[in-house]
This record gives C-alpha cells, structure tokens and sequence, in this order.
C-alpha cells in the first residue's frame, strides 16, 4: 500500500525565464504522478508563474496553491546567491508526512519513507577540489568565522531534490544555521560566476553534518553518488559505482527518477538533448490525457520545431 504523503513544490519566477513551456510541463509531470502514486500535492509560488502555469492547466492539478507565503522571505537574503531559498523558507512546513520535491523531477512509482530514519535526501554527492567548476568550494570561506572547526569536513554533500524530515530539532537546526550563513555571506565571500556554490553549500552540504553533529540517521532515494567534478554527463561515468555495475535492483530504482535538473542549462545549445526532453515529456504527459487536461501543454511542447531557439 503507498504511503499517503502530501507533497511539496515550490517555485519563484523572478524576470524572464528561458524555456518557460518545458519547466512548466516538468513541473506539470511532477505533480501529476506524485499525486497518481501518493495523493496530495501543493504548491508554493508567486503570481507572476502561477499565471504561466495557468495558461497550459498545470494548476488544475494541485491541491492547494499558496501566493503569499514567499512573500514573507526575509528580505536579507541575496536571491542571486542563495537563487534557491524560497524552498528553504517553505521547508519549516516539512512534516513526517510531507515530501520536498523539485519541479523538474518526476517518480514513476510511489516510493517508501522509512521513518526510523531522522531524514532521508535524494542521492549522495563527491566532489574534487581540483576541479575548476567545482560547486563545494573551500568549507571555511563559507561558514562564518565562530563555525570554522566545528564541523566534520568530511561528511559527504546529499542532493536535496527530493527530501523527508522527520526529526523536527533538525530541521529547525538546519534552517536556523542556513538563515544565518545566508545572511552572514549576503554579498559573496567566494567568487562563482555560475551562481551555484551558495545555495548548494547550505542545502546539500549544511544538512548531513548538522545531522552528523547531532548524531542522526539518514539515508538515500539512490543508492549511487553523484560525482560533481566529471562533466560528461552521457556517458554514465557521474555515477558510482558506474553504471555497468548496477544490479537489476539498482537499475530499477534508479529508473524510477526521472530528474533533469542541470539539462536546463543544455537546451539552448544542444537541439539534441532539447529534443529529447520535448518528446519525452509529451509522452509522459499522454499518460494522463483521460483524467487532466494535458492537451494544451502538449500542443505547446510539440510544435516547438528542431532548429527552435530562444531568438526564434
């Protein structure tokens, strides 16, 4: 029997956005086979992509939409450094019985919490310092001066795509800490062009050693990790162990997540993986023609020719 558990998506649209009809059919994916497999889901947006959403149905599937909370983010937090932190703010509402989900990832079948565990992320994650584009910079340029040697270095980073908290002390901890490095590092202590460090750092780093120092269980979705510093995505070599080991549980498991987080930033160069996503997201969302309204967001999708570009 699944586990009834209310999602949660949260998503702030600040100026334009490039491809603006695919995030909005991820998204529509995301809800509607979270609440095919688990039941109730909600969101937590601004009017600005609530209308977006709108226009192609894609509200029609949640069970509640609340407008005003991301207004109520504290106001010293720099959102071109910390460009995720809307879903920090909504994440004091995590209860046992609630589920952080990204807009861009979709489940194929309903998953299990096991609630011994004090909160449980999506996969873990490595990285090199040798890397140029390495997303976990020096740990003590970020944290602030009074937290340098307090904690475990070592622990390893969690992708926090899909998150559970069951312990209410950490998930306060963790925010509580989070809030105030935020505010700490309001104008950057380490240079990124890309704009990702920060919020990678008191996401997907700041929540494992809080738990570590606390002395907490967790665990993982995926039963592979994520290796931050090799860039070539297509081959499979990301993942450890690779690919070619993976059982047939592992494989399995793995197949039931479907994300495409950092593809986004590929859509505009490579047609190829552009065209990809298009068509795959038209066919998931067929599977829910007779119940929901899907048509105008797969005419949307599918008439986007293959030489499409943003200039177009």
């Amino acid at each position: 029997m699944p586990q009834n558990l209310t999602g949660i998506h949260v998503f702030e649209k600040n100026g334009p956005i490039e491809w603006e009809q695919m995030l909005a059919a991820a998204q529509f994916i995301s809800a509607l086979n979270w609440k095919k497999h688990h039941g109730r889901i909600e969101l937590y947006t601004n009017d600005s992509w609530l209308s977006i959403l709108k226009k192609y149905g894609v509200d029609e599937v949640y069970d509640n939409i609340d407008t005003s909370e991301l207004l109520k983010v504290n106001q010293k937090i720099n959102k071109s450094l910390y460009w995720a932190w809307p879903k920090m703010h909504i994440a004091r509402r995590l209860t046992p019985e609630s589920v952080m989900i990204d807009t861009d990832l979709w489940i194929n079948s309903p998953i299990e919490v096991d609630k011994n565990q004090d909160f449980i992320g999506f996969h873990k994650e490595n990285w090199s310092d040798l890397n140029p584009t390495n997303v976990y910079p020096d740990f003590d340029k970020i944290v602030n001066p009074s937290d340098i040697g307090r904690w475990d270095k070592t622990i390893m980073p969690i992708n926090c795509a899909l998150l559970w908290i069951g312990n209410a002390d950490l998930l306060q901890s963790w925010l509580d800490k989070a809030e105030e490095i935020a505010i700490e590092t309001g104008n950057g202590r380490v240079v990124d062009s890309n704009r990702v460090i920060h919020q990678v750092f008191i996401e997907q780093r700041l929540l494992p050693i809080i738990a570590n120092e606390m002395g907490l269980t967790h665990k993982t979705f995926l039963p592979i990790v994520y290796q931050s510093h090799i860039m070539d995505m297509g081959k499979g070599e990301c993942w450890l162990p690779d690919p070619n080991e993976w059982t047939d549980d592992m494989l399995k498991t793995v197949r039931n997540f479907i994300h495409i987080w950092g593809c986004k930033k590929m859509w505009t160069h490579d047609k190829d993986m552009r065209n990809y996503h298009r068509k795959s997201m038209c066919i998931e969302l067929r599977k829910f023609w007779k119940k929901y309204d899907v048509g105008p967001m797969i005419d949307e999708i599918a008439k986007m020719s293959d030489d499409y570009s943003t200039s177009s």
